[in-house]
């Protein structure tokens, strides 16, 4: 009798720790792609060099204009995995205002991939980029904006983009993101907006 109640009470423990098992999975949310943006000088022409954690292929571009003087620091706010707070990326106005109307390219391959999210910590100068419109493609040439345009606060805070009811984007080679920055001054060249810690997830 003693052996059937502990080989039951075994079973019982077996399926308990296997379904406890099956519910964290079940949170898990895998990186598609990350970027650090951890340089503060040594940046290149498009003044950042990201540092990309990837579960696919993914790339970044910007159309803004180069900028010498570097990233300013950054924040662990969304940070993956074991990542400092160094720099962020500087988006800044430029010359004239000239960079309004620029943007920020991610393409990232979502091949088997779905209900996608992209999320990053932002903050803005007084003059930085008020309003920036956050857009996404499902044939990597034609972009389509998705909500309404997204104004940073001064100190570091979350955006997110829940894009789990756009179908199209799921299991597609061709997925990509964009941020079109205006709202920027144009008196004042050296203001700026900030942003570290992108992330693409999806399951």
């Amino acid at each position: 009798m003693k052996s059937v109640l502990r080989a039951i009470l075994a079973t019982s423990l077996v399926m308990t720790l296997s379904q406890a098992v099956t519910v964290s999975a079940a949170k898990s949310r895998p990186h598609l792609a990350y970027w650090a943006f951890p340089c503060f000088t040594t940046c290149g022409d498009a003044n950042f060099q990201p540092e990309a954690v990837s579960g696919a292929n993914a790339s970044m571009s910007s159309s803004l204009e180069p900028d010498a003087s570097g990233n300013l620091s950054g924040t662990t706010l969304n940070a993956f995995g074991l990542y400092e707070a160094r720099a962020a990326l500087t988006l800044r106005t430029g010359t004239g205002g000239v960079n309004n109307g620029r943007s920020l390219t991610w393409r990232v391959n979502t091949s088997g991939a779905a209900n996608l999210q992209v999320s990053f910590a932002a903050r803005r100068s007084a003059g930085g980029f008020s309003n920036n419109q956050f857009q996404y493609t499902l044939d990597g040439t034609n972009f389509v904006d998705f909500g309404a345009p997204f104004d940073p606060s001064a100190d570091f805070a979350l955006v997110s983009f829940d894009l789990r009811k756009v179908r199209g984007l799921d299991d597609n080679p061709s997925a990509g993101f964009r941020i079109v920055f205006t709202g920027g001054s144009a008196a004042d060249a050296s203001q700026y907006e900030l942003i570290d810690n992108l992330q693409v997830t999806g399951k």
